[in-house]
């Protein structure tokens, strides 16, 4: 398995690194680091008269070499990418790798101008077709090496299926115990049925997972 991290030199990419890290001790997985640079760095980073777009090139290849080592035990691949989106980028980069996960960091600044990250992780959410990890902010300052548990929001809406099941498979591969939140309203007379909808997804679970593998659900209004 392979994790994608959009990285950016900033706190939410040591953000990033840190998440990813976690996740692939957990399952076993290699880490792909990438930084989205503007498109026309590449015909422009190679021209014999370098500048400024060479600096910003060979500068992102720093910044990643750097970030590489700091991780350990863990294999580690780094991509500077030329795109005109972040998201774009990203997204076109995880399908050619065929990665398990886009990891990104809460916040941050690009490396030309100014990138609100949050504007990046919108658009990756409502575009990638292969699961996104927001890594929250202090996240660098975990110490915990592995995840402990995996913490599943189920619902009604369109696309409950899919995260049910990365949750199941993510679960599976971790070893670790699964917890289901059942997301459904507890309007007048719908407390019995959010309880049995969780319920049955419990079943589900219980039923693709290892006997030893603990299937607990809890009801959030």
């Amino acid at each position: 398995m392979r994790l994608l991290v959009g990285y950016l030199a900033t706190k939410g990419g040591a953000d990033a690194v840190a998440v990813a890290t976690m996740i692939a001790r957990t399952i076993d997985a290699s880490i792909d680091l990438a930084m989205i640079v503007p498109e026309d760095v590449i015909s422009d980073a190679l021209a014999p008269s370098g500048g400024y777009h060479e600096h910003v090139w060979h500068q992102a290849e720093r910044w990643l070499a750097e970030a590489a080592a700091t991780i350990t035990y863990i294999p580690v691949n780094t991509h500077v990418v030329a795109h005109e989106s972040f998201a774009e980028g990203l997204i076109e980069l995880a399908e050619k790798l065929a990665v398990s996960a886009i990891v990104v960091g809460g916040s941050g600044r690009g490396i030309i101008g100014s990138l609100s990250l949050g504007a990046v992780v919108n658009e990756l959410l409502h575009a990638s077709p292969v699961p996104v990890v927001l890594s929250p902010r202090g996240a660098r300052h975990v110490i915990a090496p592995r995840v402990r548990e995996v913490t599943c929001a189920i619902g009604s809406r369109p696309g409950a299926a899919e995260v049910f099941r990365t949750a199941i498979e993510a679960t599976a591969r971790a070893g670790v115990p699964l917890r289901l939140v059942s997301l459904v309203a507890l309007d007048e007379g719908r407390g019995s049925a959010a309880v049995d909808h969780a319920q049955r997804y419990v079943e589900e679970a219980k039923a693709s997972l290892p006997a030893n593998v603990d299937v607990t659900s809890v009801v959030a209004e």
